[in-house]
């Protein structure tokens, strides 16, 4: 060793301190041993365990479902608005402009309109006025 590079004992002073074949045998044989324990041991945790792993797999699937059934029914909300807002819209502009032509002739101001909420629940015909 004294003829060695700095290099070749360093990799020599690495392999001396490398496990030999049968300790890293022992080490597994350990690692198989508790683990069968834990197998062993405990079989309703493991049990458990798989139960659970399939109820997630089956909600994930359920979900997946629920979320295409989600997007195809917001499709039909939107067609079916598609055909009935124009015309709710065109027919609160004729109404608005009537009711504005007439409070022009009292010397106020007036308008309709449809108040368009995200939910539909909350939309509302609004009524404003304005007397001078």
């Amino acid at each position: 060793m004294k003829d060695a590079t700095d290099e070749q004992k360093a990799v020599i002073e690495e392999h001396r301190t490398l496990a030999t074949v049968e300790d890293l045998d022992n080490v597994i044989e350990g690692n198989d041993a508790r683990l069968e324990m834990m197998a062993e041991g405990n079989p309703r945790a493991i049990k458990e365990f798989q139960r659970r792993e399939q109820d997630i797999q089956d909600t994930d699937e359920r979900l997946a479902e629920i979320r295409i059934k989600l997007a195809e029914t917001k499709e039909k909300i939107d067609e079916i608005r598609g055909q009935w807002e124009p015309e709710l819209d065109a027919l609160v502009a004729k109404i608005s402009d009537g009711f504005s032509h007439n409070f022009e002739g009292i010397g106020c101001a007036g308008q309709v309109r449809v108040y368009k909420d995200e939910e539909f629940e909350a939309w509302s015909i609004q009524i404003q006025v304005r007397f001078r």
